[in-house]
C-alpha cells in the first residue's frame, strides 16, 4: 500500500488530508457493504481492496476541494470585514499591543495554519460521513431518539468548530496583512532566542568588565591616598 500511496513523502497537512479521506471512505464503504449484506467488512483486510483504495483517494481529493473552496470564501469575507479595522484593532486580534510588540514567531504562524487545516478536515470529513454513519448506527441501536440526539450534538460540535476555524483564519490573515503593511515581522523563534541569549551575554560581559574596571580604579585611587 505504501507504493500506491507514498505516505513517507507526505507533509503533515497532507497526512491530515489522507486521514480525513480514510475516514470518509471507511464510513461509505461500511454503509454500502451493509446494503449489500457483505459480512466481511469487519476484517481489517478490506482496506487493501482496490475499490477501497480508489474511494480513499477520491474522498481525499473531494475533501481537499471542499476545503479549498471554503477557505477561499472565508478569506474573502474576512478581508472585507478587516477593511474597517485599523492597525491597533488588527493587532488586538492577535493579542499584540503596539509599540511593545511588533513581531510574531513563524512557529506560531505555522501552528495556526496546521490547526486551521486540521479543524477544517474534521468539519468536512464529518459532514461527508454524517449520512452513512447515521445509517450504520441503526445496526447498533434501535432507539431513534438516541441517534437523533447524537446527530444533534454532532451538528452542534460542527458549528462550534466552524467558529474556531474562522478564528484561526482571521488570525492568519491579520498576520499577513500587518506584515504587508510593514507593522509586523515574522521571525524564527530559535534564531531569536540565540540572538537574545547572545545579547544578554554581551550585556552581562560588559557589566562584568565595568565592575572590574571600577574596582581597579578604586584600588588605584586608594593607593594614591
Amino acid at each position: 500500500m505504501n507504493s500506491f500511496i507514498p505516505i513517507g513523502t507526505l507533509k503533515r497537512d497532507e497526512i491530515y488530508s489522507f486521514i480525513g479521506g480514510l475516514f470518509i471512505a471507511s464510513s461509505w464503504y461500511l454503509y454500502f457493504a451493509g446494503l449489500s449484506g457483505d459480512t466481511t467488512v469487519s476484517e481489517v483486510a478490506f482496506v487493501t481492496k482496490p475499490i477501497f483504495l480508489v474511494s480513499w483517494l477520491l474522498s481525499t481529493a473531494l475533501l481537499f476541494a471542499m476545503q479549498l473552496s471554503a477557505a477561499f470564501v472565508v478569506i474573502r469575507a474576512i478581508k472585507y470585514w478587516l477593511k474597517s479595522k485599523n492597525e491597533m484593532e488588527r493587532k488586538k486580534i492577535l493579542g499584540l499591543q503596539d509599540p511593545i510588540e511588533d513581531f510574531i514567531f513563524v512557529e506560531f504562524v505555522n501552528d495556526l495554519k496546521y490547526s486551521a487545516h486540521l479543524v477544517g478536515i474534521i468539519i468536512f470529513s464529518t459532514l461527508l460521513s454524517l449520512f452513512p454513519l447515521y445509517k450504520v448506527s441503526s445496526s447498533f441501536t434501535t432507539h431513534n431518539a438516541s441517534r437523533r440526539f447524537t446527530l444533534f450534538l454532532t451538528i452542534l460540535a460542527l458549528v462550534w468548530l466552524s467558529f474556531i476555524v474562522v478564528k484561526f483564519w482571521k488570525m492568519l490573515i491579520v498576520v499577513y496583512l500587518l506584515k504587508a503593511d510593514g507593522s509586523l515581522e515574522i521571525i524564527d523563534q530559535n534564531k531569536y532566542a540565540q540572538e537574545r541569549a547572545s545579547y544578554i551575554a554581551k550585556v552581562a560581559n560588559e557589566r562584568s568588565k565595568q565592575k572590574v574596571q571600577t574596582y581597579l580604579d578604586q584600588q588605584e585611587h586608594s593607593q594614591k591616598d
